[in-house]
């Protein structure tokens, strides 16, 4: 019997999802950022459900009727 040793990580950044995939928004790490108030403003807040739609130019995400646009540097902070 072969035992898998890989661990898979709970929570990823945004930016390590494919597109089409659907997540759970658990916390930004923009610190000072005037981003995470566009952000929070526009209903991305902890505990919703997104959904990637694109990843190239820019990422967008999906939660309920709202669809957003960031580059990669704030999806890589976005988990």
């Amino acid at each position: 019997m072969k035992v898998s040793t890989a661990v898979q990580p709970l929570i990823v950044s945004l930016s390590g999802l494919r597109r089409g995939a659907v997540a759970r928004l658990a916390y930004f790490v923009l610190k000072n950022n005037p981003e995470a108030e566009r952000l929070l403003s526009s209903g991305l807040v902890p505990g919703i459900e997104l959904e990637l739609v694109q990843t190239f130019p820019a990422f967008v995400v999906q939660a309920g009727q709202t669809q957003i646009a960031f580059d990669e540097q704030i999806a890589k902070s976005i988990f």
